[in-house]
C-alpha cells in the first residue's frame, strides 16, 4: 500500500516537473518572441513621422554650452551656428528625425542680420509655456498701451508674473534700430576687456593690426568690440531674459512717492555707511542744514548726520534716486569703506569720494590717487570735498545734472547715449565697456536682495523702444570656444575659365567675372584667411542666363557671416556695375582719443567716452522681402515634387524669383548646379547678400540623399524599422513614400514595388 502511494505520488510529481518545464520552455520562448512581436508592431503600425507643429517666440535654455544651428535637421547637418543660453528665437515649423526627436526650424538675429536653421526642441522653452498671453488681462492691455511689440511682451509677461509689483514703461527713442547699432558699433565707441572670448573683439581696421596679426588695445585692458556684442547689450529685449539684468532699465530719477529713508536704510544696513558722522566747519545754512549742528564756536559748527539722511537731502535735491546713490556707494567703497571714504589717502587727507569719480590710472598716478586729486581740486558739484556731506551731495549731483537730468536716467542710457538731453547722441556715455549696464545691474540688484528691498520695492523700469526692430532679439556671439575668432575674410577668389576684373583684396566684397558666351557652368573656389573658416557656395554652378548673381558665404570660427558678390558675365553681355562694399558689416572709423578708463569693468570716470561726430544716415529705399514660387513644386516644410534624376541646373529654372536671389547647395554647403538634385539639399533664398529663407529638398523614397531611387534605399527604411540605423529629419521624411505620416512596413513594401516597376512613387 505505501509502495502503490510511493509510485503514484512519485508519477504524479514527474507529471508536475514536466509541465514546469513546458512552461518555463513556453515563457523562454514567449520572451524571444516579444522583440519580434515588437518588430512586426513596428513594421505595421510604423514610427510617426510628423512633429508637433508647435510654433512661436522662445529661448534657448542649455545648462553649459551653445545650442548648435544646423543647416537642416538632424546631427548629420552642417553646424551654422551655436546659441548661447537665454537667446531669442522664434519657431516657425519643425521635422522629427529616426530616433523620434523633434527639430525646430528658427529664426533670429544674430547682429542685425537675419538668420535660420535647425535646432534640437529639448533645449527650447516657448514664453507661452510659461506665461501665456492674455492670462493677465490687464497687464495684457497695459502692454497694449505702451506700444510694446511681441519680442518684448513675451519675456514681460515672465518679469510680471514673478514682480506684479514691478512697472515697465516703454521710452520710444525715435531712431531706427539698423542707425543705432551702427553708430554704437564704430570703433573706439564701445569696447571689451580682453579675458573675453576672441568672438566678441572685432577684428575692423582701427581695432585689428592684421600686418602684426593682433588686436589694437584701445584702453588699459581693452579691445574694441565687435558689432555682434554691440548689438547684443544694446538690444533692450536681453536685458528682460531675468530678473537680474533688468536692472540696467531702472528708472534712477527721484520719485518721492516710492523712495523713503527707510529702503534707503536697508541697503547700507550692514556696511560703514549705516551709521553717522560728524565734522567741523563754517556755519553756512545754505550748504548744511541746521538741525546737525551739535556746537558752535567761533563762527564754526560741528556737524553730525546719519549718511541715511544725507543721501535722502542729496538725492531730493539732485533729482537721483535714493537707491542708486546708496547702491553706487555701496558698491564702489565697499562695506568697510576705502581711503576716499575716511578722507586719509596719504597727502590728500580730509578730502572724500564716495563715487569714485576721476579714480582710473593715468599719468603714472593711481586710481586712488586720482580720485583724492578730483575730490581735493576746486570746482564744480561742490569742490573741494572736504567732508561727508560735501561728498556725497556734490557726487549726486554729478550724477544727475551729468546724466539723469539729461534723459539718461538708467545704467543703460548712460552707457548707450542714444538720447538728447541737450547734450547730443552718442557722445555722452559714462562707461567705456559695452556690458557693463549688465555688470552694474547685478552690483544694483544685490544690494536690494541684501537691504530686503527687492521684495518690497515698487521698482519701475524705463525700456528703450527703438523703430524698425527685428522680431527677435540680437543674440550673443558663440563663446564655447574662447579661441575662436571672428576671422571671416577670404585671401582669395578664383572662376573657371574667367578672371575678376579687379585684383582681390579681402575687404573688396563684389567682383565681376567674365566667362566666354556660351559658358554652361562654371567652378568656383575660395581660399579663407582662418584655417578654422568654412565657406558656403563654392564648387560648380549653372549659369542660368548671360548674367548670373553668385554669392559666397564665409562662416569665421565663432560663426559670424561675411558675403562675397560674383557678377558672372558671358562674353557679349553688359556687365552690371561692381562696387567695393561690405553688405553685411556695418561701416567702421579709426578709434578717436577718449578719456582712459579703469581697468575695471564698471569705471566711473567723469569724462565720457568720445565718438566720432555724427551724421544724419541718409534714407535708404525699403528693401522688399524676396519670394519664391514654381508651378512645378510645392514650397512648404519641404520642397516636394521633385522627380527622381532631376538635373540640379534644371530644378534651379523652375523657380520664380521676386526681389532676390536663389542658390542650391548640398548639406555640406558646397554649392551645386550638376547632378542630380537630392533629398537634403537645401534651396537658400537671399535678400541682398543675407539669407532670407532656407528650403530642403525631400524626395520620396531617395532615403540616402543621392537623387534617384534604389534597393539601397529600401535597405535604409528597413534598418529604420529595425533601430539599426536613425535617420534625419529628410532623410526620415523620404521614407514615407505612401504619404501617411509613418514610416512602416507599407513603405519598404512600396519602394520595393517601385524597383520592380509594379507601381511608382508618386511625388506630388
Amino acid at each position: 500500500m505505501d509502495y502503490l502511494f510511493y509510485k503514484r505520488k512519485k508519477q504524479s510529481r514527474i507529471r508536475f516537473d514536466a509541465d514546469i518545464m513546458s512552461f518555463r520552455r513556453l515563457c523562454v520562448l514567449i520572451t524571444g518572441l516579444i522583440p519580434f512581436l515588437c518588430y512586426i508592431m513596428v513594421l505595421v503600425e510604423g514610427i510617426p513621422i510628423m512633429a508637433d507643429g508647435k510654433t512661436g517666440l522662445a529661448y534657448v535654455n542649455t545648462s553649459e554650452t551653445g545650442l548648435a544651428v544646423r543647416l537642416s535637421a538632424g546631427t548629420g547637418s552642417m553646424l551654422t551656428d551655436r546659441l548661447p543660453k537665454n537667446s531669442q528665437i522664434k519657431v516657425i515649423d519643425s521635422a522629427k528625425d529616426g530616433r523620434g526627436d523633434i527639430w525646430y526650424e528658427v529664426e533670429y538675429s544674430r547682429g542685425n542680420v537675419l538668420r535660420s536653421g535647425y535646432v534640437h526642441s529639448s533645449y527650447v522653452v516657448f514664453y507661452e509655456d510659461i506665461a501665456p498671453a492674455g492670462e493677465d488681462a490687464e497687464f495684457e492691455a497695459y502692454l497694449d498701451s505702451q506700444g510694446f511689440p511681441e519680442s518684448y511682451k513675451a519675456p514681460l509677461r515672465v518679469l510680471h508674473k514673478a514682480h506684479p509689483s514691478w512697472t515697465f514703461k516703454s521710452h520710444k527713442i525715435g531712431l531706427t534700430w539698423d542707425y543705432v547699432v551702427t553708430e554704437e558699433s564704430k570703433v573706439g565707441v564701445n569696447m571689451i576687456h580682453t579675458y573675453y572670448p576672441m568672438s566678441w573683439r572685432s577684428m575692423e581696421a582701427g581695432a585689428y593690426d592684421w600686418d602684426k596679426k593682433e588686436w589694437i588695445y584701445l584702453d588699459s585692458g581693452c579691445y574694441g568690440a565687435s558689432a555682434t556684442i554691440t548689438a547684443y547689450y544694446l538690444d533692450p529685449r536681453n536685458g528682460l531674459v531675468n530678473d537680474t539684468s533688468v536692472f540696467q532699465f531702472e528708472d534712477l530719477s527721484f520719485i518721492p512717492e516710492m523712495h523713503n529713508a527707510d529702503d534707503t536704510y536697508s541697503i547700507l544696513k550692514g556696511t560703514f555707511l549705516a551709521g553717522s558722522y560728524s565734522f567741523t566747519a563754517e556755519r553756512d545754512d545754505s550748504v548744511y542744514p541746521s538741525y546737525g549742528i551739535q556746537s558752535e564756536e567761533n563762527g564754526k559748527a560741528v556737524y553730525e548726520y546719519t549718511y541715511t539722511d544725507t543721501i535722502m537731502k542729496a538725492s531730493e535735491k539732485a533729482k537721483v534716486s535714493p537707491f542708486f546713490i546708496a547702491s553706487r556707494v555701496r558698491q564702489e567703497m565697499g562695506v568697510q569703506g576705502s581711503e576716499l571714504a575716511w578722507g586719509t589717502y596719504p597727502g590728500y587727507e580730509g578730502y572724500y569720494n564716495f563715487f569714485n569719480i576721476g579714480a582710473y590710472a593715468h599719468d603714472g598716478r593711481s586710481a586712488r590717487e586720482n580720485g583724492a586729486r578730483y575730490a581735493a581740486s576746486s570746482g564744480s558739484y561742490m569742490r573741494p570735498w572736504t567732508n561727508p556731506f560735501k561728498a556725497l551731495s556734490g557726487g549726486a549731483d554729478f550724477l544727475g545734472s551729468g546724466y539723469i537730468r539729461c534723459e539718461q536716467n538708467s545704467l543703460y542710457l548712460q552707457k548707450f547715449d542714444v538720447t538728447d538731453g541737450g547734450n547730443g547722441r552718442f557722445n555722452h556715455q559714462y562707461m567705456s565697456n559695452v556690458n557693463s549696464p549688465t555688470d552694474e545691474a547685478s552690483s544694483m540688484k544685490r544690494a536690494y536682495i541684501n537691504s530686503g528691498v527687492i521684495n518690497t520695492g515698487a521698482f519701475v523700469f524705463d525700456i528703450p523702444l527703438y523703430d524698425s526692430m527685428s522680431e527677435t532679439a540680437s543674440v550673443q556671439p558663440a563663446s564655447d570656444d574662447a579661441s575662436a575668432t571672428n576671422n571671416n575674410w577670404l585671401s582669395s577668389i578664383s572662376v573657371s575659365g574667367g578672371r575678376l576684373d579687379r585684383a582681390f583684396s579681402r575687404t573688396v566684397y563684389e567682383y565681376t567675372v567674365t566667362v566666354p558666351g556660351g559658358t554652361q557652368s562654371v567652378e568656383i573656389s575660395a581660399s579663407v584667411c582662418d584655417t578654422g573658416a568654412h565657406t558656403i557656395g563654392t564648387g560648380k554652378i549653372s549659369l542660368t542666363s548671360d548674367q548670373t548673381k553668385h554669392i559666397i558665404t564665409v562662416l569665421a570660427p565663432s560663426f559670424e557671416i561675411r558675403t562675397y558678390t560674383l557678377n558672372i558675365v558671358r562674353s557679349g553681355a553688359a556687365p552690371s556695375p561692381s562696387v567695393p562694399s561690405d553688405p553685411t558689416q556695418p561701416p567702421t572709423q579709426m578709434p578717436t582719443p577718449s578719456a582712459p578708463t579703469p581697468s575695471s569693468p564698471t569705471p566711473t570716470s567723469p569724462s565720457p567716452t568720445v565718438p566720432p561726430t555724427v551724421s544724419p544716415s541718409p534714407t535708404q529705399p525699403v528693401q522688399k522681402d524676396p519670394t519664391v514660387s514654381s508651378s512645378v513644386y510645392k514650397i512648404g516644410t519641404y520642397i516636394t515634387g521633385v522627380a527622381e534624376k532631376t538635373d540640379a541646373g534644371r530644378f534651379v529654372r523652375n523657380f520664380t524669383v521676386k526681389d532676390g536671389t536663389v542658390q542650391l547647395i548640398n548639406t555640406s554647403g558646397s554649392a551645386k548646379s550638376s547632378g542630380f538634385v537630392a533629398t537634403g539639399d537645401i534651396l537658400q533664398l537671399y535678400k541682398g547678400t543675407s539669407v532670407f529663407k532656407t528650403y530642403t529638398v525631400l524626395i520620396y523614397g531617395d532615403v540616402n540623399g543621392d537623387g534617384s531611387i534604389s534597393l539601397a534605399d529600401m535597405v535604409m527604411v528597413q534598418r529604420q524599422l529595425l533601430g539599426i540605423q536613425k535617420l534625419d529629419g529628410a532623410k526620415f521624411a523620404a521614407t514615407d513614400v505612401n504619404h501617411d505620416s509613418r514610416c512602416s512596413l507599407a513603405d519598404m513594401v512600396t519602394v520595393q514595388r517601385d524597383l520592380l516597376g509594379l507601381s511608382g512613387i508618386k511625388q506630388g
